[in-house]
């Protein structure tokens, strides 16, 4: 008997170990008392150092709550640049050069963590860092010491950069999930994810509705569309990176869309404007993708710069979302974020049942406010109906979904909720 136990535990060993370390590391109490601990220190000195990291700019939701921050003199406030360390290194440097561009233009100020790099994570060390706004919630995202794993001893705070649609419980449940000290989650939904899943029961879970969706959803943004014929409709197509392998999270769409969407831009000079919205991590993908490689990416990248009737936006969205007509895409995050400013959209997916059995209940809901297209001839179809015809059957359903479910906290925005529910975790 005792042997059969003990080839049990060797046998499962890995498994078993995990468990246990994780159910210890993660209990409550324990980073209750850490969170209690920093706390105690950053009221004592009454002010907070507080770090923004940014890795992609299409990943940046964090604007309108550094601002916030900024005008507060409690807050010594830090935009930290730092790419991926996944991203190839041509991409990093991409990455670089548009993140630096767009906060130029804004006139906000950065630290670039790539230029001297030894000599800023020295002088993030001397910091003495209380308060951390990550961009991804995952261990290992950077190659150094600014990686989450070296600074458990500070306080985590994380929106996720996308909506999550996937039913997915280790997006719940990393380590960096169970020991951040406040996790904004854009709806109840994700709050019970968080309590079903995570190790801590969702016990920092607090529901502010979605950062980017606040500017989304704003009249004050900037109109990226191009100058166009005043009869043109504007049209986003945004593929997901995930264009091979077999897994739930695979979108693989850009593969048969990509010569369709060129000739549509280039058939329809006259009735629309297109803009490749691809993911950031999509031009890394196609790279290393034994039919496309860096020139034919590149080459597929710039015929979108330079058409006429057609863009490449590879940055903020805010603005495109706004004041466009319609999505075409195959992104989870997009299936929820672009139905805050209530115009149609099309899911394109060769087999949509494989695609709803990785979802979420909130994310078959927002895929059920969808037209979907399974082939060209179908996306051709419903571009004309729901388009050029303004033939929109779902519009009212999405409104209702809006108020319901998308806006939690009537008459308080995203960011409101986040700074004070910081202030009052701080007692300031």
């Amino acid at each position: 008997m005792f042997k059969k136990i003990k080839r049990v535990i060797k046998l499962h060993a890995p498994a078993m170990h995990k468990f246990i370390i994780s159910s210890l590391y993660f209990k409550k109490p324990y980073y209750d008392f850490v969170h209690f601990i920093k706390v105690s220190k950053i009221r004592k000195k009454k002010h907070a150092n507080v770090v923004f990291f940014i890795s992609a700019l299409g990943m940046w939701r964090y604007e309108n709550i550094y601002m916030t921050l900024l005008n507060d003199e409690r807050f010594n406030v830090f935009i930290l640049i730092q790419p991926f360390g996944t991203y190839t290194e041509e991409s990093q440097n991409e990455e670089v050069d548009k993140i630096k561009k767009y906060f130029k233009g804004k006139n906000i100020s950065y630290i670039d963590m790539t230029d001297n790099p030894e000599e800023k994570i020295q002088w993030f060390h001397n910091l003495g860092a209380d308060i951390l706004f990550y961009p991804q919630p995952y261990y290992g995202m950077y190659a150094n010491k600014l990686d989450p794993y070296y600074n458990r001893d500070k306080l985590f705070c994380y929106c996720p950069y996308g909506i999550v649609t996937l039913e997915t419980p280790i997006l719940y449940n990393e380590p960096f999930q169970n020991i951040s000290w406040r996790l904004f989650y854009p709806t109840k939904y994700h709050l019970q994810d968080a309590q079903k899943y995570a190790f801590n029961k969702g016990n920092n879970v607090y529901v502010s509705g979605d950062l980017k969706a606040e500017l989304t959803s704003s009249g004050s943004l900037y109109d990226p569309w191009k100058s166009t014929l005043p009869n043109r409709k504007k049209i986003i197509w945004a593929p997901h990176f995930t264009i091979s392998g077999n897994s739930i999270l695979e979108r693989g769409s850009f593969l048969w869309l990509n010569e369709y969407m060129k000739e549509l831009v280039l058939n329809h000079r006259d009735q629309i404007q297109i803009a490749f919205k691809p993911h950031p991590r999509l031009k890394s993908e196609l790279y290393r993708h034994p039919d496309w490689g860096k020139i034919k990416t590149d080459n597929y990248y710039e015929f979108w710069h330079s058409i006429e009737n057609g863009q490449l936006e590879e940055g903020d969205y805010s603005g495109l979302f706004y004041y466009s007509d319609a999505l075409i895409h195959d992104c989870g995050s997009f299936s929820a974020e672009y139905l805050y400013v209530n115009k149609p959209c099309i899911f394109t997916a060769k087999n949509i049942k494989n695609t709803l059995a990785g979802l979420n209940s909130f994310g078959k809901e927002c895929i059920s406010l969808h037209y979907i297209g399974t082939c060209e001839e179908e996306v051709d179809k419903l571009l004309e109906r729901i388009v050029f015809n303004n033939d929109d059957i779902y519009r009212e359903r999405r409104t209702r979904f809006i108020n319901d479910i998308l806006i939690p906290n009537q008459g308080i925005n995203c960011t409101e909720f986040i700074y004070h529910n910081i202030l009052r975790g701080l007692g300031f």
